[in-house]
């Protein structure tokens, strides 16, 4: 696993999560034949998200709290639409048990790409578990989702800091 303890690791890790997302809605927009988009209108209830994979069309993500991502807002959509994607190939509704099925989805990708216990995966458990379990406890989404990853890595990797030596 790459040391952990390091900024440049950390920074390193997410560069790499940004280009798997990019790679991963690419694959889901191919197996669907479809493409997305950001988009302020874009269905948030179960029903509207399946409606929305029809071959040939668009499927909308939602823009909202893009400022506080962790990945920056291109790279967050294509996470959001690999996370849709996942829901509707695993026809796994918006309920927490729904989330969790998505979640673990998330991060068996993640894990076959670059190991169970890298980096990229703590970081994607973080984003993937962490923050469903936020939502459902506190009823809302975390402020800030890259404190919310680093201080969640640092649990993860048993450090205290994630400095650069």
């Amino acid at each position: 696993m790459t040391n952990p303890n390091s900024v440049n690791a950390f920074e390193k890790a997410v560069d790499n999560l940004r280009k798997f997302f990019i790679h991963r809605a690419d694959h889901y927009s191919r197996t669907f034949n479809v493409h997305y988009m950001e988009a302020p209108d874009a269905p948030q209830d179960w029903e509207g998200i399946k409606k929305q994979f029809i071959p040939g069309k668009v499927v909308k993500v939602p823009i909202g709290g893009v400022e506080h991502s962790l990945f920056g807002a291109g790279y967050e959509y294509a996470l959001r639409f690999w996370h849709d994607a996942l829901h509707v190939k695993l026809n796994a509704d918006l309920s927490l048990a729904g989330e969790l099925l998505v979640a673990t989805a998330h991060l068996e990708e993640v894990e076959a790409a670059f190991g169970p216990r890298s980096l990229e995966a703590i970081i994607m458990a973080a984003d993937a578990f962490g923050q469903t379990l936020f939502y459902r406890l506190k009823g809302g989404f975390v402020e800030s989702q890259a404190d919310f990853t680093l201080d969640f890595s640092r649990v993860m990797v048993n450090t205290d800091t994630l400095d650069e030596h």
